[in-house]
């Protein structure tokens, strides 16, 4: 269960920025839309694909410190677009951003900074993640649900032609 839903989430992830960099790349009020989060623009910037991916990448670091997936919507706010989502499901979101990099980086050994990252997740610091039918479920449930509210927002915002 957890190769598939870090290949799960990890497609989500560049989604999300393939998407974003999409419009920064091709909506002239994007950017001026960003600097109202704080992204520093530097004014004589040509955008090209790089310069729009260095634009998310900062856009994302600069607000990520309150959970990934309340930078996503952030972002996606100032872009222009707004999928609604619960409370719930930004929580198993944030659950599952922290399961891909504990299992990444930590061996799948659960550490302090989980109780920051996904105080909901259901396993304990210092214990091992086992990815259980129930657990991959919930997460991949989350996502689905992500996706549901994306698409319909998307539609709404007109950049999608």
């Amino acid at each position: 269960n957890l190769p598939a839903l870090i290949n799960v989430w990890v497609t989500v992830e560049a989604l999300c920025e393939d998407l974003c960099v999409a419009i920064i790349s091709n909506d002239a009020s994007a950017l001026i839309n960003l600097k109202q989060i704080n992204t520093k623009i530097d004014e004589g910037m040509s955008i090209t694909d790089e310069s729009a991916r260095s634009v998310y990448e900062q856009s994302l670091l600069k607000i990520k410190k309150h959970g990934l997936v309340h930078g996503y919507l952030t972002i996606f706010t100032a872009l222009g677009f707004s999928p609604t989502l619960s409370d719930a499901c930004v929580d198993r979101l944030n659950e599952l951003n922290y399961l891909r990099n504990c299992s990444l980086h930590r061996a799948g050994i659960v550490e302090p900074r989980k109780d920051k990252e996904a105080p909901s997740f259901p396993v304990a610091v210092g214990e091992r993640i086992l990815v259980t039918d129930e657990l991959f479920t919930r997460l991949y449930d989350s996502v689905s649900e992500f996706l549901q509210a994306l698409i319909p927002s998307l539609t709404k915002s007109g950049h999608l032609k």
